[in-house]
């Protein structure tokens, strides 16, 4: 176990495992030596010993164990999943599982089942308690809550919110397939539908009630998207199949907010490829930030979910 342990320049100890052969056991020994405990008005992370984490919170702050979570957990997840490897994630005040499952083939893409337990003992990002689908190609994630009674929660880190999401955990347990199921619907009706591109752009980037104002980041984020459009490994777009001016607003998409161009031709293009593009740029962010894009983009895409 202690091979799997590394240490950052400050030597401070961490965990990241990445893909490896399902072992219960294993994880077990990796998690055991995560302590989370509450001084005073600190939040206080160790691990094996050594404090790697300490933050000051509020009165209300409630400690998620993630060690103990995961051990009273994992059994059935492995049952839902049919374990086959894990991530896992333990730095400074982050702590996230990965755990991937069978394989499901949709619009003749490979997706894994996961099951993902994502926390942060800092308090920067919520707490959120997961099952999806991640595209093996490009590890795209697809995380995003469906319905009310979906398995899916995403709950900032208060007392009260904590111990009763840990408390209806098995509750929810067989809500796993349908979550599931629903995301499966998600991404096949996306391969069907078409949209103008514009209209994408103009739902990610004008901010509501304002004249053709920008959300500076999400501009910049279009820009960006235009050039997966055109490079991404996976789901770029046939450039011979444009015409010159075509291709300008295909690799730059923010092109289409020009008042100016407001009368240019627009381009329908398919969804799917369109939510492709969009996630690869976030692949190698952390859970709480691929759930917050894929809730953009599905909302830019007019996707109805039910």
């Amino acid at each position: 176990m202690q091979s799997l342990v590394r240490y950052r320049k400050d030597r401070k100890p961490f965990v990241e495992i990445l893909n490896q052969g399902y072992n219960l056991d294993e994880i077990e020994q990796l998690i055991s030596p995560l302590k989370i405990f509450k001084r005073s008005n600190h939040i206080i992370t160790e691990y094996d010993g050594s404090k790697i984490c300490e933050k000051q919170v509020s009165n209300i702050y409630g400690i998620f164990d993630f060690s103990q979570f995961l051990k009273d957990g994992l059994p059935y997840i492995h049952d839902h999943f049919n374990a086959q490897y894990y991530s896992l994630h333990i730095e400074r005040g982050v702590q996230q599982l990965k755990v991937f499952g069978d394989e499901i083939i949709i619009n003749k893409d490979v997706y894994k089942k996961v099951f993902n337990v994502f926390s942060s003992s800092n308090g920067y990002y919520p707490l959120s308690i997961s099952v999806g689908l991640f595209r093996q190609v490009c590890s795209n994630g697809m995380i995003v809550p469906v319905d009310q009674n979906s398995f899916n929660v995403k709950i900032k880190h208060c007392y009260r919110a904590v111990e009763s999401q840990v408390e209806e955990f098995h509750k929810r347990l067989p809500l796993i397939d349908d979550t599931i199921k629903e995301q499966q619907t998600i991404l096949e009706c996306l391969s069907e539908e078409v949209i103008s591109l514009k209209k994408m752009v103009e739902n990610l980037v004008l901010k509501p009630n304002k004249e053709r104002e920008h959300k500076k980041t999400l501009f910049d984020t279009v820009k960006k998207l235009g050039q997966k459009f055109i490079h991404s490994e996976t789901d770029s777009f046939l450039v011979e199949e444009y015409s010159e001016e075509e291709l300008a607003f295909l690799q730059n998409p923010t092109l289409l907010l020009e008042p100016s161009l407001f009368q240019q031709k627009d381009l329908e293009l398919n969804k799917y490829k369109l939510y492709n593009c969009y996630m690869e740029l976030f692949r190698n962010r952390n859970t709480a930030v691929i759930e917050k894009e894929n809730k953009r983009i599905l909302e830019a895409l007019e996707v109805q979910k039910n």
